[in-house]
């Protein structure tokens, strides 16, 4: 891995300088920074004979320059089903105090892809760290973020157990002792029948009140993914979910946009309303136009006017518009 430093603000940058971890990294790395030292936690395998995990620490005091050697702070070896410890998350609060969390299969597995949420803890800026604690009992979470607050430990992960393997949700747990002992698992994004995962937690002063606030990415199958987002007023009071809005899209495509007999335009339209698709020239002058229905098809234009007539070679700009929602692409005409 390769770090890069910057001393005015991302002008200018030096030489990248390399951590001590070998190939095998299957997930991006969390870096932090508390009391003027660097922090890593990392998934990496480093067996040659078989996949398996486990999340690593390492440590700078030199801004990167070099690194401490790596310690394990996954405790279980590696062993069937071969890739225990997954998806690490951490955080660093300027006291010093340091928590990671991650997902592991050492107690076994609800959906197949699914673990305990793990974490451990580390009180004075990653010099020692206190022993494993177990989060979930169900062997039903994945990905997970954690956050520290006024010394309190939060940590958000998506899990199965309320709903089943087919409809994952968001739940948060707290830790007022360092990790000692985790309040009760709370749903806190509802019951809708759509998978919710990947949370990610941060927090924001608002006068005399702190905000907890949550981005999560929700999953459809009858169109993809959106992102999310709830926030907690003084914590578990005042929820807002806010409502699913699911925005139109529409794209637009010529091919080929360089063309000497016609070009095929292509459309996607989400919302699946009528669309008008016009074609200008250069001076601004509508010279066809065509509505379109449905949530995508295509249509050709073979280079003429809206009275048959053939057009001369140059430049030309597809416009589709519907509703508030407008796409343009260039073509070019050349006899």
């Amino acid at each position: 891995m390769l770090f890069f430093r910057s001393f005015d603000n991302g002008l200018t940058w030096h030489d990248g300088t390399v951590a001590d971890i070998d190939t095998g990294m299957a997930y991006h790395p969390t870096i932090l920074y508390s009391q003027e030292r660097l922090h890593l936690v990392y998934e990496l395998n480093l067996s040659e004979s078989r996949a398996g995990y486990k999340i690593y620490y390492s440590r700078s005091d030199d801004l990167g320059l070099s690194w401490s050697p790596r310690i394990t702070l996954s405790s279980v070896e590696v062993g069937p089903p071969y890739n225990h410890s997954q998806f690490p998350s951490a955080y660093a609060d300027g006291g010093g105090h340091i928590i990671a969390t991650w997902f592991d299969y050492q107690y076994g597995s609800m959906c197949g892809t699914t673990g305990d949420i793990l974490a451990r803890v580390s009180t004075d800026n990653g010099e020692t760290w206190l022993p494993e604690s177990r989060l979930t009992y169900t062997q039903s979470g994945t990905a997970s973020s954690c956050l520290i607050l006024n010394d309190v430990i939060y940590v958000a992960w998506d899990d199965a157990s309320p709903y089943g393997c087919d409809c994952r949700k968001i739940m948060l747990s707290s830790s007022s002792d360092w990790g000692l002992t985790w309040s009760q698992p709370e749903v806190i994004t509802g019951n809708q029948p759509v998978v919710e995962q990947t949370p990610f937690l941060l927090y924001s002063l608002e006068r005399n009140d702190t905000l907890l606030h949550c981005l999560y990415d929700v999953y459809d199958s009858s169109y993809g993914s959106d992102l999310y987002y709830i926030r907690n007023k003084s914590f578990y009071s005042d929820r807002i979910l806010l409502p699913r809005d699911i925005p139109e899209v529409l794209k637009l495509r010529a091919y080929p946009n360089v063309f000497n007999s016609s070009t095929i335009i292509s459309y996607e339209n989400s919302g699946g309303d009528e669309a008008e698709v016009e074609i200008y020239n250069v001076l601004g002058q509508r010279i066809w136009s065509k509505s379109i229905g449905g949530k995508e098809g295509s249509i050709i234009w073979d280079a003429k006017d809206m009275n048959g007539k053939g057009v001369s070679s140059g430049m030309y700009f597809v416009r589709a518009t519907t509703g508030k929602n407008v796409a343009t692409a260039k073509i070019l005409y050349l006899k």
